[in-house]
């Protein structure tokens, strides 16, 4: 995930008019927590992977599970409590991933990029991650892909591609192998062409939650 490079002006122009949104330059790595020690695979900037890895502890305990892809049509998403931003303001994501669990009939989300905390029940975490916006900002509206974490974790590859810039990396990549090979990462992120799991705008994926939608995802 990245910041999307045109978005600076257009995010800062919305937050002159609306005192809600800002983007932020990247935070030096050493500002942000890795886990390379217990079960959790974590590496900033590479939440698609970091799911990848996590997805297996649900799947292996027998837990519904979906990876969770936040975007939408402009890659320009709007996210709060992020911890790659500051305290009470927004981070423009290109996309993001998350993931969903369900245990019983409670729907949880492990987001290790959200600094209230990594895991949050899947209500509190997108009422903390997606504020109000206005009217001059609804091109930051999220849209999200619902992929079944068996799916994700057999149809995944990731080469790392989207995180060079020429010969320089935009961010240090993770110490482990890279998923796959070649990279079809932007299929799952793309809200606007058919691939793998179902696609829901906010207020689908609370009826999802909530039991009132039926999603195959």
């Amino acid at each position: 995930m990245w910041q999307h490079p045109a978005g600076r002006a257009s995010l800062t122009a919305g937050t002159a008019a609306s005192g809600l949104l800002r983007v932020h330059g990247l935070l030096p790595r050493t500002l942000l927590a890795t886990n390379m020690d217990g079960p959790t695979h974590y590496w900033p900037y590479y939440c698609e992977e970091n799911v990848w890895h996590a997805a297996a502890d649900p799947l292996a305990a027998g837990r519904v599970a979906y990876a969770l892809f936040v975007s939408n049509e402009q890659c320009r998403v709007a996210m709060w409590e992020q911890r790659a931003a500051p305290r009470g303001e927004a981070i423009l994501w290109d996309y993001h991933v998350a993931l969903l669990e369900r245990e019983d009939d409670d729907w949880t989300v492990f987001d290790p990029d959200c600094r209230v905390a990594e895991r949050l029940p899947a209500d509190e975490w997108i009422e903390r991650s997606f504020g109000p916006l206005p009217a001059a900002a609804r091109e930051f509206a999220p849209c999200f892909r619902l992929v079944a974490a068996d799916t994700y974790r057999r149809e995944l590859c990731s080469d790392r591609g989207h995180m060079r810039r020429g010969e320089e990396w935009r961010a240090p990549p993770p110490p482990w192998p890279a998923i796959g090979a070649g990279s079809n990462l932007m299929r799952f992120v793309d809200m606007e062409t058919s691939f793998r799991g179902r696609v829901l705008d906010l207020e689908a994926l609370r009826d999802f939650l909530s039991g009132e939608a039926d999603c195959q995802p």
